[in-house]
């Protein structure tokens, strides 16, 4: 019985065609490529010609699988990297000082509220233990894409992220600056000239609501250089024909008939004190500072033409 046992394994042995892995059939593919001949090869493997020529016709079709995917794959990293580096590139366009004359609301206390500025919002809300308005939070518009949530996990321990996130209490601090200023120069100049500020022309003397925001742009221009402090004193004249108070040549600040040159200087008198102010221009200069050093920090990012570290998308990719 065991004899016959082993005479069946034999016969099975000898019946089950042989199978050779992918890395012998590599191999014959390899030495083909070489100069050696088909049979030399079957001879040496001690193969049917036949079998060496499927074997090899294998190899080729993986190795060209191979090369392809290896393509997708480069294309699918290079199309990921160009894709979060425009939004770097984006970012760039928002890592800036505001503009002088960026609205920033200082006549009502809603609260919370959005300003826009370019490329995202800032949050304020009313402080009532301290009765003041403060931005507490900056948004960018990138960050509501879903790309962000890459990019942080690329650049985690990257410096830009921490120089953003100082950016961003700078400019925090600065806009409130500029809140907390505007509404200090409309109480001055009514108490200063005691006319009401309003929207619309009415009767008697007034000052117009938007001499605030125009008067607090100049102001800004003068404290950071942009502009001369004696021009902007220079530029602020008395219409007695028409009891006006204007800036050049155009926008009219107030209108005082018969008493306008006092209340003229009434306004010069209040830029002269908030001039003198430093929270406006100190914060002014901590945010330019840090914008100078959060866009060199973007910059690298843009010039090394990819991005640090890892993401999910990596690692799907096998990278």
């Amino acid at each position: 019985m065991t004899i016959q046992i082993k005479l069946l394994a034999s016969v099975k042995r000898l019946q089950m065609p042989k199978v050779d892995s992918i890395i012998k059939k590599r191999g014959w593919l390899k030495a083909y490529e070489q100069g050696q001949s088909e049979a030399a090869i079957a001879k040496d493997a001690h193969r049917d010609v036949r079998t060496i020529k499927r074997g090899m016709e294998e190899a080729k079709r993986e190795q060209v699988s191979s090369v392809a995917r290896a393509e997708l794959l480069k294309e699918a990293l290079h199309n990921h990297h160009e894709t979060l580096l425009s939004l770097i590139n984006e970012m760039l366009l928002a890592l800036k000082l505001p503009p002088a004359n960026q609205p920033i609301p200082w006549e009502s206390a809603f609260s919370p509220g959005l300003i826009k500025i370019d490329g995202g919002t800032a949050k304020y809300e009313y402080l009532f233990d301290l009765e003041v308005t403060s931005i507490t939070l900056i948004t960018l518009d990138v960050e509501d894409k879903i790309q962000w949530e890459l990019i942080r996990e690329h650049l985690k321990r990257d410096p830009f992220l921490e120089a953003l996130n100082q950016w961003k209490k700078a400019l925090a601090s600065h806009l409130t600056a500029r809140m907390i200023t505007k509404r200090k120069l409309a109480t001055l100049l009514k108490e200063r000239t005691g006319y009401a500020v309003v929207k619309d022309a009415t009767n008697g003397s007034f000052i117009y609501s938007h001499s605030i925001d125009f008067l607090f742009g100049q102001m800004l221009m003068a404290m950071t250089r942009l502009a001369g402090i004696e021009d902007l004193k220079r530029s602020i004249s008395a219409d007695r024909g028409s009891g006006d108070i204007r800036f050049g040549s155009g926008t009219i600040l107030a209108h005082a008939p018969k008493v306008e040159q006092a209340c003229r200087e009434s306004i010069i008198g209040v830029l002269d004190e908030l001039l003198k102010s430093h929270d406006v221009l100190e914060t002014y200069r901590v945010c330019e500072e840090l914008t100078a050093k959060a866009r060199r920090a973007a910059n690298e990012i843009c010039m090394m033409g990819l991005l640090s570290g890892q993401c999910r998308i990596c690692r799907r990719l096998g990278i």
